[in-house]
């Protein structure tokens, strides 16, 4: 279900109804109950809240809303000359254009931002409506004066709420220099802090050769994917691990 925090605007109103539309689920006033109340008959409650600071409220589980993640420091390092792993791996160059599959959080995408710069441009796809809205509406509304780089990064992020197959069917070929993979596995959620409250709403759909292919025709640079270093995916669909130490979390790419 759908509603807003205590004592909202008419803006606030209007987009809640309108996201309440969008996703074909009622839509309650607040009014005084609390959020406890609604989860009596509703295992999921979207809360639109001030500043496009949306949260979505799981039964006995931590609230999910946007935040930046590792993106930060990410960003930071870039600033001061250091690598990061996923523009290594997808060989990411200003005025780049990056598809980013399974955009989650986000966080991967705003790096690729900030690196693909003003002339770039990056395109999030999220199969999961709630996830997809939160995200955007945190991209969009996010403030933070001691990082303007990455508000600005942020800002270009292109959000797309689709399955990843059907986005891939309808691009031409080669439209993006690079696209990227990286799928929510369930021992990834239970590993990180900033991933758990994604464990009851995110999109577990596996990695299937039909996708991969797709991908395969719609790059021109590169096809990436990140997952648990000993993932039997980067074997399975063919890509290049560049970590094998056991316990990380590494890249691997089809480089065209």
């Amino acid at each position: 279900m759908i509603t807003t925090s205590r004592k909202p605007t008419q803006e606030m109103v209007a987009r809640a109804e309108q996201i309440a539309a969008d996703f074909e689920l009622p839509y309650h006033r607040r009014n005084k109950q609390t959020i406890t109340e609604f989860h009596a008959h509703h295992p999921h409650v979207y809360m639109v809240g001030k500043a496009g600071r949306d949260v979505v409220y799981s039964r006995a589980k931590e609230p999910f809303f946007f935040h930046p993640s590792m993106a930060t420091l990410r960003i930071q390092r870039l600033q001061n000359g250091e690598g990061d792993p996923l523009v290594i791996a997808s060989r990411l160059m200003p005025g780049d254009s990056f598809l980013d599959v399974t955009l989650g959080l986000g966080s991967d995408s705003i790096v690729a931002s900030f690196y693909a710069g003003t002339n770039g441009q990056v395109i999030g796809v999220e199969k999961q409506p709630m996830i997809a809205s939160v995200v955007q509406e945190g991209l969009k509304n996010w403030s933070d004066d001691q990082h303007a780089a990455l508000v600005e990064a942020m800002r270009r992020v292109q959000v797309v709420c689709v399955d990843q197959r059907q986005y891939l069917q309808k691009q031409a070929d080669n439209s993006f220099d690079v696209i990227y993979y990286g799928p929510m596995f369930k021992q990834s959620v239970q590993q990180s802090v900033h991933l758990q409250p994604l464990k009851e709403i995110a999109c577990y759909d596996a990695l299937s050769k039909e996708t991969v292919q797709e991908a395969l025709r719609v790059a021109k640079k590169a096809v990436v994917l990140k997952a648990e270093s000993q993932s039997s995916l980067f074997d399975e669909f063919g890509f290049k691990r560049l970590d094998r130490r056991r316990g990380t979390v590494t890249y691997g790419t089809i480089d065209l």
